[in-house]
């Protein structure tokens, strides 16, 4: 779990940044309210930076990195 990596507690806010497929990228905006809230992030960042973690998603892999809001 990275939230648990990242020393954060389950109802901490965070800041999400995703790097991804453009696939990925319009489902992730499709559904980014609901995103949002199931995940306390204020909002969802497009980049990647040296602290993502790959992640397969489904077939694509994608970049997560979070930290507290």
């Amino acid at each position: 779990n990275l939230r648990k990596e990242k020393g954060l507690d389950v109802t901490d806010r965070i800041k999400l940044k995703m790097e991804g497929s453009p696939w990925l990228k319009d489902a992730v905006n499709e559904f980014e309210e609901h995103l949002l809230s199931e995940t306390l992030a204020g909002s969802i960042e497009w980049a990647r930076d040296k602290d993502s973690k790959e992640i397969e998603c489904g077939d694509v892999t994608c970049f997560i990195n979070l930290e507290k809001a």
